[in-house]
């Protein structure tokens, strides 16, 4: 039976046979394993199932005992015994005997080298609990491993100075069907060897030349003004006088007590500063610059300005530690204490269209420490939802504006227009009362209104040539008389062509 049979499964069947009659041979059989159970199929067969799980890991085989009573006086009972045989299922993975292997080797040594061996165990059986080793892809460039051992191995020369540990996951996978994978994780300390020189990791120091003197007779001839002690400090053998002499420059041999032991050497160049008896001065801010604007929607950590001191006349760059000493209570801006560079700390809405004062101290790190104060006055803009408000009041006003040049202009408009209309009817109403006026007047106006006509006049029955002649009427009229001196000649003619006068 496998090991993983479910609850229920059934086994085997048996069979019970009793020569009595009556209750004499009603048969009752039992079980006291308690991996089976007995389900009757009859009076005298029953059948064999699995009551608990089977597990081939903690015992690969169950004996089954069955006992079996009758019902009659006195009770009679007989019993038998037989084996299942639990099958091993590949239910278990391989566990390393620790979660963690540590290991160690020396900087520098050459690839190869065994670090550490790994150990996982698998409780199935022989065909399922075969363990093979393995490595991530990511870990094969660095190390190798034996698949059948376990042993781990350095394939590079590492450098401790730059890696002091590795750390790589090692993986057990069985031999069962589907294989399943154990995993651990194995860290390699890399030991330190002597293979850096000694160094000089600074090279220039400044030295106040109020630095008192260790040696009591000043008229020594001392070369050096500076003594340095094997365990790196730096006395004065000599006053020091930046007038006289403003730095020194020291060849320094170093030795390391490694083993074996390596040499170095460096150049210091001491620099001799003027004894510290001024504060720093600021230069931003100042008395006539004193103001930073920000945005109220500027974002944490937003640069608001940088705040600046001078070297206090002592003619080397100082070490200057800033603060915000006063106005900062709600903390909404922070400085950075070496490059003075002031930032926001804290959303600024609340701040919006308002100013903050704020005092910012600066300390030298000499000695002594002198301090100085600065007064800087940051202005927090207002925010966009603000502004947008003002904008559309501002909106709302020029539409009043432009509504009242329309109505403005309308009205021009119509004054322009009634006073064309009444011009034009007075026009009108002038030209009919001279029209009026016209036509009461008499007809006969003399017009004197040359007219040319063209007629043939007839003088005692002589016929006289056709000719243009330019008369004078003497009235206007429709018939008129004229006169006309041709050859002495007189008519009374008719008009062939005649325009009333016009005044």
């Amino acid at each position: 039976m496998n090991e993983n049979a479910a609850v229920g499964t059934f086994v085997g069947s048996l069979k019970v046979e009793d020569l009595d009659e009556g209750s004499d041979g009603m048969i009752e059989c039992w079980s006291t394993n308690p991996h089976v159970s007995l389900e009757a199929f009859d009076e005298k067969s029953y059948g064999v199932v699995v009551a608990n799980e089977l597990d081939y890991e903690d015992s690969p085989q169950v004996n089954i005992s069955i006992t079996c009573s009758d019902h009659g006086i006195p009770r009679l009972t007989t019993s038998t015994t037989f084996i299942i045989y639990v099958l091993d299922v590949n239910d278990n993975a391989p566990q390393f005997t620790q979660s963690v292997y540590n290991g160690s080797v020396k900087e520098s040594i050459e690839g190869g080298q065994k670090v550490v061996q790994v150990l996982a165990l698998d409780k199935d059986g022989f065909n399922n609990n075969q363990v093979m080793y393995s490595l991530g892809e990511a870990d094969e460039r660095l190390f190798t491993m034996d698949a059948t051992t376990g042993w781990v191995r350095l394939n590079v020369s590492v450098d401790r100075e730059h890696t002091p540990m590795l750390t790589v996951v090692v993986f057990a996978t069985d031999s069962g069907s589907p294989p399943l994978t154990g995993t651990a994780t194995v860290t390699v300390s890399v030991e330190d060897i002597n293979d850096n020189v000694p160094y000089l990791n600074k090279t220039d120091y400044y030295i106040s030349e109020a630095v008192p003197c260790f040696v009591a007779d000043e008229d020594i001839d001392v070369t050096s003004p500076f003594i340095i002690l094997t365990n790196g400090s730096i006395e004065v053998n000599k006053k020091l006088n930046r007038e006289t002499q403003n730095e020194t420059r020291l060849v320094v041999f170093l030795r390391d007590k490694g083993t074996p032991a390596l040499t170095g050497s460096g150049t210091l160049t001491l620099h001799i500063v003027a004894y510290n008896d001024e504060p720093p001065q600021f230069l931003f801010p100042s008395p006539l610059n004193k103001t930073a604007w920000i945005g109220a929607e500027a974002p944490l950590g937003s640069h608001v300005c940088r705040v600046q001191t001078a070297d206090g006349g002592l003619g080397a760059p100082q070490n200057v530690l800033y603060n915000i000493a006063e106005g900062n209570a709600d903390n909404w801006f922070g400085i950075n204490s070496r490059s003075g560079e002031l930032f926001v700390a804290r959303s600024l809405l609340p701040l919006a269209g308002s100013t903050v004062q704020l005092k910012i101290s600066s300390a030298n790190t000499l000695n002594p420490q002198m301090l100085s104060y600065g007064d800087l006055e940051v202005t927090v803009g207002p925010s966009n939802a603000s502004l947008l408000t003002r904008a559309a009041l501002g909106a709302q006003d020029s539409y009043v504006i432009v509504a009242g040049i329309i109505s403005g202009v309308t009205v021009i408009i119509a004054v322009v227009i009634i006073s064309v209309i009444v011009h034009l009817r007075t026009t009108d109403l002038r030209r009919m009362q001279a029209a009026k006026s016209k036509a009461t007047r008499p007809n006969n106006v003399n017009s004197r209104v040359p007219i040319a006509v063209s007629f043939v006049p007839e003088v005692k029955g002589e016929k006289l040539q056709k000719t243009n002649t330019t008369l004078t009427s003497s009235m206007g009229g429709k018939n008129a008389a004229f006169t006309a001196s041709e050859k002495g000649g007189s008519a009374v003619l008719k008009p062939t062509l005649c325009s009333k006068p016009q005044l």
